[in-house]
């Protein structure tokens, strides 16, 4: 029986970009409860490992990894310059090097004016492999653009190729950093990919973020913040720019239920979690959005722009209106 996306993503998993940096060996990953690891591959049209010198080779990395019992996972940044190449790529990457599987982190180049590049990756992958695939993008969109979900991603190739989601979860709650936002906490990503976009909540395994930045919240935060959706299976980024002890704590996670110990290829089912009324969803929303909105007060009184009449005024002086809920909020501001 073939490894399927859902299977493999179950369990815990890492990213890295540089192999040599990680501060721990393959082995020590191994005893952590780590059974995936995802090196970068490609890069738009490009082979990572020509790309730039990473003092090794994949073969190599391949290697040393299924010689630990870990799988190795493929992934790619993909920039949309011409997708079906990219997907092309991916697959000839993945079968040429005996890689378990593919995760395409496909960003803002497959959103918005970029929505068709998902069909086209999606279709060239699969016409020359049928491995484990998942994509990795942006986690949550709630006010990056002032409005919740302001951007389009299409899921359904994705879907219908068999294919996984990471959302990535770069949560910073002490600031912001590039690439990682307040908003992109992993319960905001299960609002985002299943309740708004439809993706079965067992086809869900996020990202979190931990990098050179002391804003990102720490790994017990984010098993936290995991525990409210009885998702199962999560992953990391990046490797090398995590500490040995936040990467053991992230593998507590595996006992706290929240991914599997062993890949299984008869996984048990997972529970939906009871799903909020309206009212303790609209609370729960307006309550994280008015922090949010009373944390940047100050930045837009200081634009020339008047902050009452900006969408962020606009929302701020709503959502502190208990008689008006929040998907009322939406279409107020959608027709301005």
């Amino acid at each position: 029986m073939s490894l399927t996306a859902t299977q493999l993503f179950r369990t815990l998993g890492g990213f890295l970009e540089w192999p040599g940096n990680v501060p721990v060996t393959w082995t020590d990953l191994y005893s952590m409860g780590y059974r995936w690891i995802s090196p970068k591959i490609q890069h738009g049209i490009e082979f990572e490992y020509t790309r730039r010198d990473l003092h090794t080779t994949l073969d190599v990395v391949v290697n040393q990894l299924h010689n630990t019992n870990l799988k190795c996972v493929g992934w790619g940044f993909l920039t949309g310059e011409d997708a079906t190449e990219e997907g092309h790529l991916a697959a000839l990457l993945t079968n040429q090097y005996g890689l378990d599987g593919y995760i395409a982190n496909a960003e803002t180049s497959y959103m918005d004016s970029g929505y068709d590049n998902s069909i086209k990756f999606v279709t060239a992958f699969r016409s020359l492999c049928n491995k484990p695939l998942a994509v990795q993008s942006l986690g949550s969109a709630t006010m990056s653009n002032s409005l919740p979900w302001a951007y389009a991603f299409n899921v359904k190739p994705w879907l219908d190729a068999d294919a996984d989601f990471m959302p990535e979860s770069y949560w910073t709650n002490r600031g912001l950093t590039d690439g990682a936002a307040p908003w992109y906490k992993p319960f905001n990503c299960y609002l985002e990919w299943h309740i708004k976009l439809g993706v079965p909540v067992e086809r869900i395994h996020p990202t979190t973020g931990i990098w050179n930045s002391s804003a990102f919240a720490t790994a017990d935060e984010y098993l936290v913040d995991l525990k409210n959706v009885s998702w199962r299976g999560f992953n990391h980024y990046t490797l090398e720019e995590t500490s040995r002890e936040a990467l053991q704590v992230l593998a507590k996670g595996i006992g706290m239920g929240l991914a599997d110990a062993e890949i299984n290829i008869n996984p048990i089912p997972i529970p939906l979690p009871p799903m909020p009324t309206l009212s303790e969803r609209t609370a729960k929303r307006r309550a994280e959005i008015t922090a949010l909105l009373d944390a940047q007060i100050l930045d837009w009184k200081q634009s020339k722009v008047s902050y009452k009449d900006t969408r962020l005024g606009v929302l701020h002086k709503i959502v502190h209106q208990k008689d008006v809920d929040f998907l009322t909020t939406l279409k107020l501001l959608q027709k301005r």
